[in-house]
């Protein structure tokens, strides 16, 4: 397994040289850059083995400074490397450190993340789905030998063996997407802005935890919107927000976590929320940036009580007040 990550890096390593040549850019060269991402490989592969990681890669990333000039490099990286676990983990570790550049740079590197990004959302990896007779071989020995129990042990190893490649995989498969929102945040532009809220509406749609992590980012972010980005962002979740109002509460899955068992079927986890009371909350606070007027937020009870007040329309009672 190593050996083959070794190997994968070292061909991405020869793709950056060929393809970016020798010569020194302003922020990050080529060489450094190299170097860290020699080092945050091996990190990768500790990681992924379940072992410590090695604070140089960390240490290192900490000096490396990324620039508009120094972004093709970048990009050149990112699209040489194999983005399976390994691969993810440098990228979202370069990405991390991309965070904190100027907003030009992040401008400049955003195309190649958001590009890697809409691929790898849709290879979320499922758990093997298992039959009934798979899971009662998992909770019991057939018999009370210990060859029996030796067998019982090995089938449950194997088995969280493989999931936890799956959970490792779509828990870098996460960190891209938060990255990835995380800059189109940070790139302060209204049409990244536009294109993050459709993102989110369609997340929740699908119901996909993401959509929560980025209306938080939003909340964090709306104290710094300027009113032109407050709008942009307003007008397109106002609607999703209205609609969802009184919604109960639903369930939307976090595939970047996962709850692994050895002698039980395994799953993704999920997180439950009132959609309409969590979206319009943080309207409220990008309502401030962009000068629009805040909308009126149910509470818990609120919503169960509208539910009840159906019910009893539906067997010849009131309608409901919203």
């Amino acid at each position: 397994m190593n050996a083959s990550f070794a190997a994968g890096w070292v061909l991405a390593a020869g793709l950056v040289a060929a393809a970016a040549g020798a010569g020194q850019t302003a922020g990050v060269t080529q060489n450094e850059l190299d170097e860290v991402i020699h080092l945050l490989w091996a990190d990768g592969v500790r990681w992924a083995d379940d072992q410590p990681v090695e604070p140089a890669a960390e240490v290192r990333l900490k000096e490396v400074w990324f620039t508009p000039e120094s972004v093709p490099l970048l990009n050149v990286a990112i699209r040489a490397i194999d983005p399976n676990t390994i691969g993810l983990y440098v990228i979202n570790r370069l990405a991390q450190r991309v965070s904190f550049a100027e907003t030009a740079t992040i401008r400049a590197a955003l195309p190649v993340y958001k590009d890697l990004n809409s691929r790898m959302r849709k290879t979320y990896q499922s758990f093997p789905s298992l039959s009934d007779e798979q899971v009662k071989a998992l909770q019991k020995p057939t018999s009370s030998s210990r060859a029996a129990r030796e067998a019982l042990e090995k089938r449950r190893q194997e088995k969280l063996r493989m999931e936890k490649a799956i959970a490792k995989y779509n828990q870098m498969v996460y960190v891209l997407e938060k990255y990835t929102y995380r800059l189109m945040l940070l790139a302060k532009d209204p049409t990244q802005d536009q294109a993050l809220a459709e993102d989110l509406v369609y997340s929740e749609q699908n119901h996909s935890a993401i959509w929560l992590t980025i209306l938080e980012g939003m909340a964090d972010e709306a104290r710094l919107m300027s009113q032109e980005r407050g709008e942009t962002i307003y007008k397109v979740l106002r609607p999703h927000g209205l609609k969802l109002k009184m919604d109960k509460q639903q369930s939307y899955v976090l595939r970047g976590r996962s709850k692994l068992r050895e002698d039980d079927r395994s799953s993704h986890e999920v997180v439950t929320v009132y959609p309409g009371i969590k979206m319009l909350s943080t309207l409220n606070r990008i309502a401030t940036a962009a000068k629009m007027p805040a909308l009126k937020v149910p509470k818990p009870k609120d919503v169960e009580k509208y539910h009840q007040d159906l019910e009893k329309k539906r067997r010849g009672g009131r309608p409901p007040r919203t």
